[in-house]
């Protein structure tokens, strides 16, 4: 086929198609186009992105603004390719903050400001600056703040109307513009030698400033006491200081360290044996410090479990024990050694465990050491060891079993060793003796010991061995001569021998017979019998032996035909006539006798059949016998099977026969037959209200069932007598009676008994027709209970009745009506309950009068205004008390009261009111104090009671404004105010002088001892408690005066210018004196004097 010529041809439309051309040659061509519809072969698509968001495109992750380009390809054939142009507007915006610092005494401002090189377009971005609450602070890129907390920074860019970036930082502002405030929340205390890292002690500055914090050991805080290490440790209780310090403010608090002492356990060192289980809970100890727990054992000085030690152990080797107390405050490890004593060896070897009598025994100890203590018992006989070296011998005395023990002691610990060995005695030679008849010799000797023995026969056949000490020669002639020689054997300790002759003897001719026993019929618990032998010649003497199965008596000839059971047995007789023996037996028949047992019911009923089962044994080959009196009977079952029956009542006598092969049984019962019972005569008596059926009892009556054949259910009163309660008063009934036999008789059944009634009474229905209940006090009622007399049939008719009762919680107010309709007899009666149920009564307002803050006037008081109308009279009642119309209560002391309103219905409405008595709270600050200047004072406020407020009011600054114990440092004379308001707002204020008290004292300079009684004496002037030394020197260093303790102020107590009782030359003299004060460190002065004449 040629090529297919291709048309130039425009498809707008997908789908496939078909071309037929033929060419110049005339050939034809098919063409098949497939037309899709492709993608776009371009699309341009723009989008906006705000940071931090990316675009995946195609493979490409995209972050930044751009044009980007990606190729598709068509999943259908022929595969055609589009491509899409991304246009991509993409906004850098971070929001960035950088502040200038944090806020200080003296920095106090913060400026914060937007980095302006983490966004572009700046002209176009708004700024939002904001703090916690949200408020706006500023909208330029910078914001200036004077207090501490995180601050906000919104940058926003709105490209256009849809497209809008945005981004949020936050930055936190630290410090405070006031000066740092210190306060010690919590006492401080460490164990002695814990490491304490001063800068987790419990210090708050209430201002939160970021001051520089130092620590030192005394005032002033500077460089020279200044704590370097972060870390140390205190034995003893100790004082130092905190210096807190930002620009050129600062505080600085005082911090006692209180230092608790170690805590410990002691346990002495001990001594155990190796291998002791050592209880540590039952060791005795002692302890230094005030608690409770006792020791806790370790393996190392470290409080892990891996170092626990499981009490009790086995001590093995010497160990070292660590103990740490439990339940102190400040533990520390002590330790004590329990040493492994060495236990001895008690081992020994004897030199054989089994001797001969009169043996030398031989004892060699394992070891021997000089330090043990050794004791050698034998016999129980206990004594110590005195050989020095380590091998014991003795010879053996005894025979039997003996022990032999060695016990070694070291330091309290002992061992012992025992061994137990056989002392054998020499063997002895056997004295045999013999014993013969006509055919056979017996030889026998007594056992000696544990000997053992063999025979040799000198003369004479073989022979049978009948024990370790006999044997029998049998089958000899008479008069036939024996010679044995006995040897006795010794396992450890040799042997002997003897020899014996002996002779057969000779016998007369004698026949024995036994006399014959009749069948033996086995009968339980029968008694054995006695056989009886004879012989032909009259015997003096001779002994009778007897041997067969049953022989209970091998002498007496006593045969047991129970122990020998059914069968033929043969007994054996055999007489011993001087040394002779005769022989004779005999077979005794046993059989096992019959047994004529049978099983039947006691009692029947007359013309009832009666069966008797035979249950007894042997019968197979007997003949039964039965005798069944007058009876009417017939045989089933090999005769096994007998049905009986009487005609008459009575009592009867069975019996039943058996025999077989001489042996006899015979069974005898009694059987009562038993006469119908009667049928029962019925009465009855129709009331007003029952029917009574009555019958009179009857003997031997199991139940008595009824049958209501007309009328109403009724009710047994008793076995004889059946009750109907009537609807109507023209109710009738019938029964029929069937008796129920107690015995086997069958029911008997009565005629059919009709009773029948003689008309409607008026009556009174209903007790009471009028109830009242309160809306807030509704209570269910029993309908029921309103019914004077009992009634069968009734039926209410009223709101929310729930089984003959009212619901009365669920109806409103109002007025109610229940009607019952009652029948009765045939009768009808109808009546009617009227309910009225009204509304509790309103209070109104209830108005309480508090009790003042007075402890002199504790009264309140409570008045009921704007009472809603109400069915009068309206009373008033308080806890309980008579009611009254007046409406208010007056003098009521604080507790709870429970007001009562009532109205003319009985109605009443409850309301529990609290009467509160406000807390008077009490404030003392203590008595004024005098204090050094700049001494830091304590304030106490010692309150009883609660408050909720507390403030202290002071010309100084006090450490808290807000506390109970604030501080301050007294610098001149002031009075410090508290006052403390509880939550009832009764309020107490206290006051607090605060004196400073200055150390001063005056020297005076020059002084002229003359004798004019002006200026003649020098000592020291103010408020000083006592000059504990003055001294003063001339210029040549020599002293001249010297005088301790003594009073100040004082002039003629001082120096008189006198030295060596003459008068001191005019000069320059220089003194040192020591003075203290009341309060305060003593000073020491030191200066110069003139001394003038």
């Amino acid at each position: 086929m040629a090529n297919p010529i291709a048309t130039k041809i425009f498809y707008s439309l997908r789908g496939t198609w078909q071309f037929n051309d033929k060419n110049k040659f005339g050939c034809d061509s098919n063409t098949i186009i497939y037309v899709e519809n492709l993608d776009l072969l371009q699309t341009d698509i723009d989008t906006f992105l705000c940071y931090p968001d990316t675009l995946l495109f195609g493979n490409k992750k995209i972050d930044s603004s751009g044009r980007y380009r990606s190729n598709l390809k068509s999943k259908i054939s022929p595969f055609c390719d589009s491509t899409v142009f991304l246009n991509v507007f993409y906004t850098k915006l971070i929001s960035k903050i950088h502040k200038s610092g944090d806020l200080s005494c003296q920095d106090t401002l913060v400026t914060l400001y937007s980095d302006s090189s983490y966004y572009e377009n700046g002209n176009k971005v708004k700024f939002i600056w904001t703090d916690d609450n949200g408020d706006t602070l500023s909208t330029h890129d910078s914001c200036i703040v004077n207090v501490s907390g995180s601050f906000y920074l919104s940058l926003i860019y709105k490209q256009d109307s849809i497209h809008t970036c945005s981004h949020t930082s936050s930055i936190l502002v630290q410090g405070s513009i006031k000066s740092p405030d210190l306060l010690l929340t919590d006492s401080i205390q460490f164990c002695a030698g814990s490491d304490i890292n001063l800068y987790s002690l419990p210090i708050t500055d209430l201002n939160n400033t970021l001051a520089l914090r130092t620590f030192h050991t005394n005032l002033p805080c500077d460089s020279s006491n200044m704590i370097s290490d972060t870390t140390l440790k205190f034995f003893n209780d100790t004082l130092i200081y905190l210096k807190a310090r930002i620009a050129h403010c600062q505080d600085v608090i005082a911090i006692p360290i209180t230092i608790k002492p170690l805590e410990h356990i002691y346990v002495n060192d001990l001594d155990f044996c190796k291998g002791t289980s050592v209880d540590l809970n039952q060791l005795q100890y002692s302890k230094d410090g005030n608690f409770n727990g006792g020791p806790i054992f370790y393996h190392c000085a470290m409080k892990d479990s891996s170092c626990s030690v499981n009490s009790p152990f086995v001590l093995n080797a010497d160990s070292s024990i660590y103990v740490l107390p439990d339940s102190a405050t400040c533990p520390e490890f002590t330790s004590f050694t329990l040493k492994a004593l060495r236990i001895p060896d008690a081992g020994f070897q004897l030199s054989s465990l089994n001797y001969c009598l009169n043996d030398s025994l031989q004892l060699i100890l394992n070891n021997k050491f000089i330090t043990e203590n050794i004791y050698f018992r034998f016999q129980q006989n206990e004594q110590p060891w005195v050989n020095p070296d380590s091998t014991v011998s003795f010879t053996l005395v005894d025979t039997g079993r003996f022990t032999i023990c060695i016990r070694k002691e070291e330091k309290n610990c002992v061992d012992s060793s025992c061994t137990t060995f056989r002392v054998h005695p020499l063997p002895q030679i056997p004295l045999p003796e013999c014993f013969s008849t006509d055919s056979t010799v017996f030889f026998r000797w007594n056992q000696m010991g544990s000997e053992t023995y063999t025979i040799d026969t000198l003369l004479g056949g073989p022979f049978l061995r009948i024990s370790d000490t006999s044997i029998l020669f049998h089958s000899l002639s008479r008069g036939q001569e024996i010679r044995i020689r006995v040897t006795a054997h010794s396992l450890y300790c040799g042997s002997l021998f003897a020899e014996i002759n002996c002779q057969s003897k000779s016998c007369p001719p004698i026949s024995i017979s036994i006399l014959p026993v009749d069948t033996i019929c086995i009968v339980p618990g029968m008694n054995p019998i006695k056989l009886t032998a004879v012989s032909d010649s009259l015997l003096s003497g001779g002994l009778y032996i007897w041997r067969g199965k049953g022989i209970i008596d091998s002498l007496s000839g006593i045969f047991d035909p129970l122990l020998a059971g059914p069968g033929n047995h043969r007994i054996n007789a055999l007489l011993d006539y001087q040394a002779c023996k005769y022989f004779t037996s005999y077979v005794i028949v046993v059989r096992e006798n019959p047994f004529s047992s049978f099983v039947m019911d006691s009692v029947i009923c007359q013309d009832s059949s009666l069966t008797l089962f035979f249950n007894g044994s042997r019968a197979d080959s007997s003949k039964f016998d039965w005798d069944l009196g007058d009876g009417i009977f017939q045989l089933f079952n090999a005769d096994k099977e007998v049905h009986v029956r009487w005609s008459t009542p009575g009592k009867r006598q069975l019996k039943l026969k058996l025999s077989q092969y001489k042996c006899f049984d015979e069974t005898i019962k009694e059987i009562e037959v038993l006469e119908h019972l009667p049928p029962p005569e019925i009465t009855c008596e129709n009331t007003d209200s029952f029917i009574v059926f009555r019958w009179k009892k009857i003997q031997r009556v199991k139940k008595y069932k009824l049958n209501l054949i007309q009328g109403n259910n009724g009710s047994f009163i008793n076995d004889t007598t059946y009750q109907i309660a009537k609807r109507f008063l023209t109710d009738s009934a019938a029964i029929q009676l069937s008796l129920e036999d107690e015995g086997p008789c069958s029911e008997i059944s009565s005629g059919i008994e009709f009773c029948k009634s003689p008309d409607c009474p008026p009556r009174n229905i209903l007790r009471d027709t009028v109830l009242h209940q309160c809306a807030n006090q509704l209570q269910n009622f029993s309908l029921t209970s309103l019914i004077q007399d009992l009634l069968p049939s009734y039926n209410w008719n009223g709101p929310s009745i729930q089984l003959d009762s009212v619901d009365a919680k669920n109806l409103t107010p109002g007025i109610y009506h229940f009607i019952i309709q009652a029948q009765q007899f045939g009768c009808k009666y109808t009546d009617t309950i009227l309910l009225r149920i009204t509304n509790a009564p309103l209070f109104g307002n209830i108005n309480l009068t508090p009790i003042p803050c007075d402890a002199l006037n504790p009264y309140g008081a409570v008045n009921v205004t704007n009472v809603p109308a109400l069915t009068g009279p309206v009373q008033y009642s308080l806890n309980g008390s008579p009611y009254q119309q007046d409406s208010s209560f007056y003098n009521l002391r604080e507790g709870a009261y429970l007001l009562t309103i009532k109205d003319g219905f009985g109605c009443t409405t409850d309301s529990l009111l609290n009467l509160k008595a406000p807390a008077i709270p009490l404030l003392e600050l203590g008595p004024d104090v005098e204090v050094l200047k700049r001494e830091v004072v304590a304030l106490n406020a010692m309150i009883t009671g609660n408050y909720s407020t507390i403030y202290w009011s002071s010309p100084v600054v006090l450490s808290c404004q807000n506390c109970e114990d604030p501080e301050l440092q007294a610098i001149k004379n002031i009075k410090v105010y508290c006052t403390i308001v509880n939550e009832d707002g009764c309020l107490a204020t206290d006051s607090l002088s605060i004196r400073i008290f200055e150390q001063k004292v005056f020297a005076p300079n020059v002084f002229s001892p003359n004798g004019d009684q002006i200026n003649d004496f020098f000592t020291l002037f103010g408020n000083v408690s006592e000059i504990k030394l003055l001294e003063i020197y001339d210029r040549w260093g020599n002293r001249v005066f010297s005088k301790e303790h003594f009073e100040g102020n004082k002039p003629e107590l001082g120096w008189n210018g006198r030295f060596q009782n003459e008068n001191a030359l005019p000069g320059v003299y220089v003194y040192r004196a020591v003075v203290g004060f009341e309060k305060g460190a003593n000073q020491i002065l030191r200066g110069d004097l003139t001394l003038i004449r």
